[in-house]
């Protein structure tokens, strides 16, 4: 049987807990954010996220890589990551099983993602 280590107790952050997240500091050994939600250089968003990425690991989750797609990598898409990356460093997941039809992300993963 395999067997894994720990990772702990995580938590997607969302908008909703930016407020408790910062004044109170749950028990929680990492969070996990959507990355095209702090694709846009400064505001609030990412302010929020730079703010509590200094207190807990932070495991940065790409939702529209879309590298499964027969379209070519969206090269300003992959710019944006890479600054979000060297601003605010992180663990990072992509998803593998994505295609990207015309102007609409569809995402495929399996229940167990």
């Amino acid at each position: 049987m395999l067997t894994r280590p720990s990772l702990g107790f995580g938590l997607g952050l969302r908008v909703e807990h930016y407020e408790a997240i910062l004044a109170d500091r749950p028990p929680v050994d990492w969070l996990e954010a959507i990355t095209e939600n702090y694709l846009v250089p400064g505001g609030k968003p990412l302010h929020n996220l730079m703010r509590i990425r200094e207190r807990y690991p932070m495991v940065m989750h790409g939702v529209s890589m879309s590298i499964g797609s027969t379209a070519p990598l969206d090269r300003e898409y992959l710019a944006q990551v890479k600054a979000l990356a060297a601003a605010a460093p992180a663990s990072a997941a992509e998803p593998r099983r994505k295609s990207r039809r015309g102007m609409v992300r569809v995402i495929a993963m399996p229940p167990n993602s």
